[in-house]
């Protein structure tokens, strides 16, 4: 699985990165939202960890360009921004999960788990989905002429 952690400190990227990349996870890091979306390009992240507060593009509106440009990718939120109008906000709009620094490396190994966990799940249900409707309509392609749709 790979993580990209996007924070204008690099303290907080290195030891995002060293907490996670010991958990089995291959990081990636970004000091901005622009570096961010290059990384992003490659196609291959499946979680991103964003801060919040950043010079020339914020982690908000890094967020709102990532679920139009890659809405696959799970969103957590390590920001020093406490304010739970902004987290209920975000998570409503699709961030699995808020943190707010400082956290323990247990809680950011936690909360990377959960998201990816509800990400894997959300991905094989659209799957099941996708397959149950196409065998449906093969089922309907196949039926009797003049017979209802739900006789095989």
């Amino acid at each position: 699985m790979s993580i990209l952690v996007v924070d204008d400190s690099t303290d907080v990227r290195v030891l995002a990165t060293e907490v996670l990349s010991r958990k089995g996870y291959t990081c990636y890091e970004a000091s901005s939202g622009a570096e961010a979306l290059e990384v992003l390009a490659t196609g291959t992240i499946e979680l991103a960890l964003l801060d919040i507060v950043m010079p020339n593009m914020t982690g908000l509106t890094l967020f709102e360009r990532l679920r139009e440009s890659h809405p696959d990718v799970a969103v957590v939120f390590n920001t020093g921004v406490d304010d739970l109008r902004l987290a209920v906000d975000h998570l409503k709009k699709g961030a699995y999960d808020y943190l707010v620094k400082p956290i323990s490396r247990e809680r950011l190994e936690r909360a990377v788990e959960d998201a990816l966990d509800r990400r894997r799940n959300l991905l094989e249900g659209r799957n099941r989905w996708r397959s149950s409707s196409s065998e449906s309509s093969a089922r309907k392609t196949r039926s009797r002429p003049g017979a209802p749709s739900w006789m095989p």
